[in-house]
């Protein structure tokens, strides 16, 4: 029993020490993610910025216009010459909507799409591979400059997730073993933590989701149903983009809740992904066992 009690001690100063080391890179590896976040916000805001304004501008110059040409029209055309210009000024001022529209423009001139808040979401999406979708440039060519963003700052954030995802598995290794250590079931001598089934890891995951639903539903005054289909969706990497917050700052203030949200479901999918080989490989070793049993068989009834 002294001997389990020290085996659990010694794992437990282990993870301890490696806690220590890996949380150190995590602050290195998020310093690197957040300057890139940073550097690729004030980008896309110059980038589409300009772009934004211009259709803004256009919109407007043409709302004006078509009231004045109209006003003025009214004196000089007989009604159906007047129908007909009304018409094409209707048409003109649709197609410049539609620009807009497509631009990204959605709010009042006063109000920019492109603010530090949303070209910051924009960023952090396309690192986290979520991509809601709610705001895109409409450059072709940023687009390319999205893509090539996007190939530097994933892998980066990949390797945030994983260092995040190495201090969850260390403080969960803590938790086990210093539960083991109190408990008459110790660790026996040769055994060593590798980690939760993933029964316990989905429910840790679902657990952590309905809280964060929760956490949502009261901050930006959902539906509960969907601020779990929100949640879902965002720690999946899925991003159906059809729910998102409206605030973008307040959005940000709980990204950390989404990237430790992330490195659960990296946890969950791992410990899953080890079931599964582990179910093949039984299922693969008893297919063997069986084809040598039928062999010695054969040999037998041909001997």
């Amino acid at each position: 029993m002294e001997t389990s009690r020290n085996n659990a001690q010694t794992q437990q100063q282990h993870q301890v020490a490696q806690l220590k080391r890996t949380s150190i890179k995590t602050l290195v590896i998020l310093f690197l993610n957040t300057s890139v976040w940073l550097g690729g916000t004030f980008l896309f805001m110059y980038l589409e910025g300009t772009n934004e304004a211009a259709h803004k501008c256009g919109v407007k110059r043409v709302q004006r216009d078509f009231i004045d040409a109209l006003w003025e029209e009214t004196n000089s055309l007989d009604e159906h010459d007047w129908k007909s210009s009304a018409r094409k000024k209707i048409i003109n001022f649709e197609d410049q909507l539609h620009q807009a529209v497509e631009a990204g423009v959605s709010t009042y001139s006063g109000q920019k799409v492109w603010s530090l808040s949303n070209a910051f979401v924009y960023c952090f999406t396309l690192a986290t591979t979520i991509g809601y979708g709610h705001l895109t440039p409409s450059s072709p060519w940023v687009r390319l400059v999205s893509i090539l963003y996007g190939g530097l700052a994933a892998p980066l954030l990949a390797v945030l997730i994983g260092q995040i995802s190495s201090i969850l598995h260390s403080l969960l290794a803590i938790i086990v073993l210093a539960s083991k250590g109190t408990s008459e079931d110790k660790l026996g001598p040769a055994e060593q933590f590798t980690g939760l089934s993933a029964t316990s890891m989905l429910t840790i995951l679902a657990s952590y989701a309905l809280c964060g639903s929760l956490l949502f539903s009261l901050v930006f005054l959902w539906d509960i149903t969907d601020s779990i289909y929100f949640v879902f969706s965002t720690l999946s990497t899925v991003g159906f983009g059809d729910i998102v917050p409206e605030d973008s700052l307040i959005f940000l203030m709980l990204g950390g809740y989404i990237l430790i949200g992330l490195s659960v479901y990296s946890l969950w999918q791992e410990s899953v992904v080890a079931n599964i080989e582990l179910q093949l490989e039984e299922m693969s070793s008893r297919l063997e066992s069986h084809k040598l049993e039928a062999d010695r068989r054969n040999i037998k009834e041909h001997s």
